[in-house]
C-alpha cells in the first residue's frame, strides 16, 4: 500500500485497539473492585484474589498507553 494509506490505517487501527483495551480495562477493574469489596479469597493459599487479578487491569492499561505513545510519536517524525 502507499505510505499516506498505510499511515492512515495503523492509525484506525491503534485508535481501534485502544478503544478495546479501555472497554476491557474498565471491566477488569470493576471486577478487581468486587473482588476487593467481598474479599473474595483463594482456596489454595486463602489470599486476596484481588491482587493476581490487578495485574491483568495494570496490563491492559500499560499496552493502551504503549500504542498510545507508539501513536503520538509516528506524528512527530
Amino acid at each position: 500500500m502507499p505510505p499516506e494509506i498505510r499511515r492512515a490505517v495503523m492509525v484506525i487501527a491503534s485508535l481501534a485497539s485502544i478503544a478495546i483495551l479501555a472497554v476491557v480495562m474498565v471491566a477488569s477493574f470493576r471486577l478487581v473492585s468486587l473482588l476487593q469489596g467481598m474479599d473474595q479469597r483463594s482456596d489454595a493459599l486463602n489470599a486476596p484474589s484481588w491482587i493476581p487479578q490487578s495485574f491483568v487491569t495494570i496490563g491492559l492499561a500499560l499496552m493502551a498507553f504503549m500504542m498510545a505513545a507508539k501513536l503520538v510519536t509516528s506524528f512527530r517524525r
